[in-house]
């Protein structure tokens, strides 16, 4: 713009422009040149860019994979647990003198500001209401015992009600205790920080995972039942759910202490194997045709029990056959990959975990 202002320069056969012009006409064209090398260079390091993300992005995933079926010691052999059961019990008194390591590292000003009136107010503030929030909305839109027959959309929404009443109010409760945590900064230095942190978080999964199949499901209430199993499976799946999300719990618990401690292939072969096992052993009892028998027509009403296939339609019946046999397939064959050593791939099957 600023060379436009000056005009076109004059043509062959016209008077010569002032000097100062022409300099300032002659330095404008060199910054412009100048500029555009620039660009012409910053184009060809933004392809440079590209290419070397691809690279690092396909490196990656050659490197994720390879981690996912890399070997590791037979879980089961003597050698294995021979070094495993001591590394177990060096991990487990880690955390459990953790709380104790990390106050006795304190300098006696930093454990008078460690016990804080104000997080204790803030966490009394926090479970009032909490408490105040859950009990209105179980209140105010939960389920009615009294209540014979509520209609589908009634049930829905109770169901929604109780899910947040006693999944999602907890679970922002530890949300809001993990963030004090966390933002402590604490966690970086202390193990037990990072316990205390890692609690939180895997009690708000908990608290969640553990409130939304009993939403669904709703063994003590028959009548406000999504899922119209027979009341003995709706019991039967619910403590099934609520073990499952335990197991899971304790999985994500340790996995971070793992991580943060450092251990061996040998015990890592050794506590994926455990902590895997009972969620896949799970999975495939709750797999099982017996647990999804459905009732017909009135919920409260004595009806025989019929296959789930009988209510649905071909493909909606062929669909979930593949899911419920899906499901038992990896958890199968999770057991078998943690039995004969590839730790990694089989977490990947049951928790989607990889350590890369």
């Amino acid at each position: 713009r600023r060379l436009g202002a000056l005009g076109p320069p004059p043509a062959e056969g016209e008077p010569a422009e002032q000097t100062d012009v022409a300099t300032r006409r002659e330095s404008l064209r060199s910054q412009i040149n100048q500029l555009k090398a620039q660009d012409a260079g910053a184009k060809v390091l933004l392809v440079r860019a590209d290419e070397l993300d691809a690279m690092i992005g396909n490196l990656t995933q050659q490197k994720r994979f390879e981690a996912l079926f890399q070997f590791y010691p037979f879980p089961w052999a003597p050698e294995t647990l021979r070094e495993s059961l001591p590394e177990f019990q060096a991990v487990l008194e880690r955390v459990i003198t953790s709380p104790v390591v990390w106050w006795q590292s304190l300098e006696e000003e930093e454990r008078r500001q460690t016990i804080s009136l104000r997080v204790a107010v803030l966490v009394f503030l926090a479970l009032t209401i909490g408490w105040i929030l859950r009990y209105w909305l179980l209140r105010r839109y939960g389920r009615d015992p009294d209540w014979a027959a509520p209609s589908y959309a009634d049930r829905l929404w109770a169901a929604i009600a109780n899910a947040l009443a006693r999944g999602a109010v907890p679970a922002l409760l530890f949300g809001g205790l993990w963030y004090l945590s966390w933002t402590s900064q604490a966690p970086e230095h202390s193990l037990f920080w990072l316990m205390v942190s890692n609690f939180f978080t895997v009690m708000a999964f908990f608290s969640l995972a553990w409130a939304l199949p009993y939403a669904v499901l709703s063994p003590d209430l028959t009548q406000w039942r999504l899922l119209p199993v027979t009341p003995h499976n709706a019991r039967r799946l619910g403590w099934r759910f609520t073990l499952l999300a335990a197991a899971f719990a304790v999985q994500i618990f340790f996995t971070a202490a793992h991580q943060r401690i450092g251990i061996s292939d040998a015990y890592f072969s050794f506590s994926t194997f455990l902590l895997n096992l009972l969620p896949a052993l799970i999975l495939l009892d709750t797999a099982r045709q017996s647990f999804w028998i459905l009732e017909d027509g009135d919920p409260q009403a004595p009806q025989e029990e019929v296959a789930p296939e009988d209510h649905l339609g071909s493909n909606e019946r062929r669909f979930w056959r593949i899911v419920r046999r899906l499901v038992a397939f990896i958890a199968g064959i999770s057991i078998i990959a943690s039995l004969v050593g590839y730790a990694d791939f089989a977490g990947f099957l049951i928790s989607c975990r990889t350590w890369v």
